[in-house]
């Protein structure tokens, strides 16, 4: 404080620890040189948070989370790169395969053992940075202060417990770009109105947005701590590690039974952070988000209602019941709610990756230049709603009907010379476009997109088939075939053609033939009866004795 007193801007919690508390070094020192012996100029980075933000007394159990959170380790996109490019899934990333060069090249800078190596807020731009990804706040003044001498007196920014969406947005802005869909935003087509340029370069029309983001919540009134940084648990894939689901919060009155929790019952950190907020009152029950117990420590239940305090400004947001249709013992039982209320998600077809040993790329996990370069040459870009496909148990079973999108309907050339590969796997996604309005009975039902089957038009017209008069369903693609599969540009499965759709997840695929022909069913139904009559009411809760009940001018399909 020789050097640098007169430092204000911390708030009070930081504000009463030493300067070598976070920063290290030698308090005595006398000289800068003697001072700054071991000292961390930017500390709360991978490499330094065990010894500073995570040092005894301080936060110690935080460093062996982020360590083995899902952000940090990319497990998933680490499994799925190398299964794209025929390698073994073991070992950490090295230099030489072909799939681990591009994960360097390309994938591993929104790690958040990725450093900040310069001092300034978060934004866009930002990658990795550790603790400081999600609680580095610089206010005005500490912006201001940016650039002058760092002796003397200056303002220092602050960290605090919420993150901003901002904080989200740098890493969650690209993949699956769900913080551009939550504020209302997507990459614009040539010739649309550009809203906003990303420091990227990437132009950004409206759409759109999330509901939720509208009503003034942000991305940590959903996503709580124990979910966002884990539990130090390894795990494989981001599911594993997700906990939140829509109907923790969207429930009806039979599911509120049983989903409070008090405040005794709380975890110390759950507590700690409703304290905070000041919710933490004796009869508090906080709403519970997973089989362990946790709870949202900024959702309660009142008067049987599920009321969330946003952490942004304490204002009050209540969560509705689902409604009729999203019935969870009746048809609609095992599928998520963002397969029909996600109002559009990014389908990219027709890309092209390839090593260019010409060129030269920085290594993201050492921050070297070296020789060659991976070059994405992207496809057409179209905006719908999902694909429909399933999740399964180990045993096969369908656990729940989720949207998709295409993973990657690309061409691969690892090396020149090498034969290219072709991959077509679809990933699930909660696109972060929720809406009120979920989509029509017809675009479940009777889509050919939900289906698997692409854009095009599906109609049910009567044929003969088999020596049999009878209606079947007919479909004309939008898009050609691949040449490398033959099926449709935009598809997932094959209309009529037995087998299955890849993902890019080992328990996901696309529809079978047999879930097909269940939901075309229906749609042939719809082709009479409009959703909202009787029969086709009676039919969400069983749809075997309604169709028992059809009339011999009900016209049966065939099948796809």
């Amino acid at each position: 404080t020789d050097c640098h007193g007169g430092v204000t801007g911390l708030e009070p919690a930081h504000a009463a620890v030493p300067c070598q508390g976070c920063h290290l070094g030698e308090p005595v020192g006398r000289t800068p040189e003697a001072a700054h012996r071991g000292w961390v100029r930017i500390p709360g980075n991978a490499v330094d948070m065990a010894a500073t933000c995570g040092a005894p007394g301080c936060h110690p159990e935080m460093p062996p989370r982020l360590s083995a959170s899902i952000m940090n380790t990319m497990a998933g996109v680490i499994a799925v790169d190398r299964e794209v490019f025929g390698e073994p899934n073991t070992g950490p990333v090295g230099e030489t395969s072909p799939a681990d060069t591009h994960l360097r090249g390309l994938c591993l800078s929104c790690h958040l053992s990725a450093p900040k190596s310069l001092t300034g807020p978060i934004d866009e731009t930002s990658r990795g940075g550790a603790c400081n990804a999600c609680h580095l706040v610089y206010d005005a003044a500490a912006r201001a202060s940016l650039g002058r001498p760092s002796t003397g007196p200056f303002v220092h920014p602050q960290l605090r417990a919420t993150p901003t969406d901002e904080h989200c947005f740098g890493c969650h802005a690209r993949s699956g770009r769900i913080s551009l869909h939550a504020a209302g935003l997507r990459e614009a087509r040539p010739g649309e109105p550009v809203a906003r340029t990303l420091a990227d370069g990437r132009a950004l029309t409206r759409a759109p947005g999330d509901l939720h983001t509208a009503a003034g919540l942000l991305c940590v009134d959903c996503h709580p701590s124990w979910e966002v940084m884990g539990d130090a648990r390894p795990v494989a894939r981001r599911e594993d590690q997700q906990r939140v689901q829509c109907e923790d919060c969207h429930r009806d009155a039979r599911a509120l039974a049983g989903a409070g929790v008090p405040l005794d019952r709380l975890d110390p950190e759950t507590r700690r952070l409703s304290t905070r907020a000041g919710l933490a009152t004796p009869d508090a029950q906080f709403v519970r988000y997973d089989e362990q117990g946790f709870a949202f420590p900024n959702v309660r239940l009142e008067g049987g209602r599920v009321q969330v305090h946003r952490k942004a400004d304490g204002r009050v947001t209540e969560a509705r019941p689902p409604a009729a249709a999203c019935d969870r013992s009746g048809a609609h039982a095992r599928v998520a709610c963002a397969a029909c209320h996600d109002a559009w998600a990014p389908h990219c077809i027709g890309c092209h990756t390839a090593w260019n040993p010409a060129g030269t790329h920085i290594d993201l996990m050492d921050e070297r230049e070296k020789p060659g370069e991976w070059v994405e040459t992207p496809g057409e870009v179209l905006y719908d709603r999902p694909v429909l496909g399933v999740r399964t148990a180990p045993d096969g079973a369908v656990t729940r009907f989720e949207g998709f999108v295409p993973g990657m309907i690309m061409t691969l050339a690892p090396t020149p010379g090498a034969s290219v590969r072709f991959q077509r796997r679809f990933a699930s996604i909660t696109a972060h476009t929720t809406q009120r309005a979920a989509r029509t009975c017809n675009e479940c039902h009777a889509d050919p997109l939900a289906l698997g089957y692409g854009r095009g038009r599906l109609t049910l017209a009567r044929g003969v088939q088999r020596g049999v008069d009878r209606p079947a369903w007919h479909f004309a693609p939008r898009f050609p075939p691949r040449p490398e599969d033959t099926l449709p540009a935009d598809a997932w499965v094959g209309f009529g053609r037995p087998g299955v759709g890849t993902s890019t997840r080992p328990d996901a695929r696309s529809l079978n033939e047999t879930e097909q022909r269940r939901l075309l069913r229906v749609g042939a139904c719809l082709t009479c009866h409009a959703p909202e009559t009787p029969v086709m009411r009676a039919a969400l809760s069983d749809f075997a004795a309604t169709d028992a009940r059809r009339t011999k001018r009900c016209r049966v399909p065939a099948g796809p």
